[in-house]
């Protein structure tokens, strides 16, 4: 469906702006996203899981119709497809929808399931317990791959944010959303390590400094006794990957036994015994069927 006047608009849309920023920085719809056409493919990490619903906003039918090509492509599902026009600006501007800047950016990826669905309760707790602001609170993210959950947090206020990871174009995804997204200077923190030939940091400035420790989609059982090490008393472990069963389901991976939990595996770990209250402990399932751990733990 192609338009190009609109009265009101919705905010849970999945909306990519495929003009370029320069366009984008003059006038965009407020809820959207920008992603140049010519980037769509590289940057396709910063989009929802494949079959998604996606609207796109661009300057031309065609720059349109190649937007359509490329996300089908992937797997996504196509919504409106937006011409933007002088009429179209016209109307967000009288329905206060228009922003100019970098105002108005919204994230279309979300965070890990688990750190999704928890992080208002630690948060909360965090606020009531232990620091007065959110701009006080630290987190780390173990193997952070492109980023996603570092820009969550640091959107959502969080003073310092570190992530690891050794593959280097992970950490050049991450440094380039980091910029994408207007992060400020010094907020997040990227460590190049290979967190398999060495331990967790132990310096001084990660010994006992985080309120957060995020891992998703890694596992490396060594580390399981280093993990308290870096956290703050009071201070939340939130741990998501993937569980038994995901070789049995259609994606077929992963397969080793060395990056598939066992049921109650991280209970046995991270419990009163060893200094641990367990906030959460379930296995749910993720968009494509692969079961995965939500556990969720508190340093006492």
């Amino acid at each position: 469906e192609m338009i190009t006047v609109v009265a009101s608009w919705d905010s849970e849309a999945n909306v990519v702006d495929l003009r370029s920023q320069d366009e984008y920085v003059k006038g965009h719809t407020r809820y959207s996203a920008s992603i140049p056409l010519e980037k769509l493919v590289e940057r396709r990490y910063e989009l929802p899981p494949s079959g998604t619903e996606i609207q796109m906003v661009a300057s031309t039918k065609e720059d349109l119709q190649a937007g359509v090509i490329i996300l089908q492509e992937h797997g996504y599902s196509i919504g409106q497809q937006i011409l933007w026009t002088d009429d179209l600006q016209c109307s967000l501007a009288s329905n206060k929808l228009l922003e100019t800047g970098w105002e108005g950016m919204k994230l279309l990826w979300k965070a890990s399931p688990c750190l999704g669905e928890y992080i208002n309760q630690i948060e909360q707790m965090l606020l009531d317990n232990t620091v007065n602001s959110l701009s006080e609170a630290a987190a780390i993210d173990l193997a952070c791959g492109s980023g996603r959950e570092l820009v969550f947090l640091a959107w959502r206020g969080w003073g310092r944010v570190v992530g690891i990871d050794y593959l280097p174009i992970q950490l050049e995804r991450s440094e380039n959303l980091i910029h994408h997204y207007k992060v400020p200077e010094g907020q997040v923190e990227l460590i190049n390590r290979d967190m398999e030939k060495n331990s967790l940091p132990t310096s001084e400035e990660f010994r006992e400094a985080f309120h957060l420790v995020t891992v998703a989609r890694y596992l490396h059982r060594p580390h399981f006794p280093e993990i308290g090490s870096l956290m703050k008393p009071g201070g939340f472990l939130v741990f998501h990957t993937f569980m038994k069963g995901c070789e049995d389901t259609a994606v077929g991976r992963p397969r080793r036994p060395q990056f598939l939990l066992k049921a109650n595996e991280l209970a046995e770990h991270f419990n009163p015994t060893t200094g641990f209250e367990i906030i959460a402990d379930k296995v749910d399932y993720i968009h494509d069927g692969r079961p995965c751990s939500f556990f969720v733990a508190r340093k006492l």
